[in-house]
C-alpha cells in the first residue's frame, strides 16, 4: 500500500490467511473492505452479501469504481476473469483514471498470469513469502497431520522424501505444504500405505 501499486496480484493457496491479513490492514487503516467472489458475489466485511447482480465481475468492477471512500477490494479467485477483455479492460480504464487511488485491489489464486494490458499497472506477490524455510519439519507436520486424518501411517524412505521436498523446494510454503499432503494422502490409499 505504502508503494501505491493500483493492482496487487497476490498468489496463495492459503486465502483465509491472507483475507484475515488483509482485513486486519484494512481495519487499522479505516478503510472499508470487500471480497468479491464468483460464488457469493460482492460481500461486505462483515460478511453481508450486496446481491447476485455482483456475481457478475463487470458489474462488481462497475460498482467498484464508483464508491468515492477509500477501501481494498479482494477479488478471489479471480484468474478466470483476466481472460475476459471486457474485465481487462475495465481494470486498465480503472488505473488510468486514477480509482485504484482510492480502492486498493488485490487479486488472488494459486497461480495469476498478468495480461500484458496490467502489467504495468500490476505487482505480483506470493504469500506467504519465501521458499518453504525448514522443508523437514513442514514435511513432518504435514505427515503428522495426514496420519491423523487418514489413520494410517505413512512414511517414506530418506531418499524418496528428499527427493519429494527437492521437487518442492521452489514453490511457497502453502502449496509445499499442500503438495507433501497430496502425495502422502496418496500413499496412505495405496494397499501398503506404507514405503520404505
Amino acid at each position: 500500500m505504502r508503494m501505491q501499486i493500483p493492482i496487487v496480484c497476490l498468489q496463495t493457496w492459503e486465502e483465509t490467511i491472507a483475507l484475515m491479513a488483509l482485513r486486519q490492514i484494512a481495519t487499522r487503516l479505516n478503510r472499508d473492505f470487500l471480497t468479491w467472489s464468483a460464488s457469493r458475489g460482492l460481500m461486505r466485511s462483515e460478511g453481508q452479501p450486496m446481491g447476485d447482480l455482483y456475481r457478475d465481475p463487470v458489474r462488481a468492477l462497475e460498482f467498484i469504481r464508483r464508491q468515492k471512500q477509500k477501501r481494498i477490494c479482494v477479488l478471489l479467485d479471480f484468474r478466470p476473469c483476466l481472460e475476459d477483455p471486457t474485465v481487462v479492460r475495465m481494470l486498465r480504464e480503472m488505473v488510468m483514471a486514477g480509482e485504484t487511488s482510492r480502492t486498493m485491489l488485490v487479486l488472488t489464486g494459486p497461480k495469476l498470469p498478468v495480461p500484458p494490458e496490467l502489467m504495468s499497472a500490476c505487482a505480483s506477490f506470493y504469500w506467504p513469502e519465501g521458499d518453504g524455510g525448514d522443508l523437514l519439519s513442514l514435511y513432518e507436520k504435514v505427515r503428522a497431520e495426514v496420519a491423523a486424518s487418514s489413520g494410517r501411517a505413512v512414511e517414506l524412505g530418506p531418499a524418496d522424501r528428499d527427493a519429494l521436498l527437492e521437487n518442492l523446494r521452489e514453490m511457497p510454503v502453502g502449496r509445499i505444504r499442500f503438495e507433501i499432503a497430496r502425495f502422502l494422502l496418496d500413499r496412505a490409499a495405496s494397499p501398503e500405505g506404507r514405503i520404505d
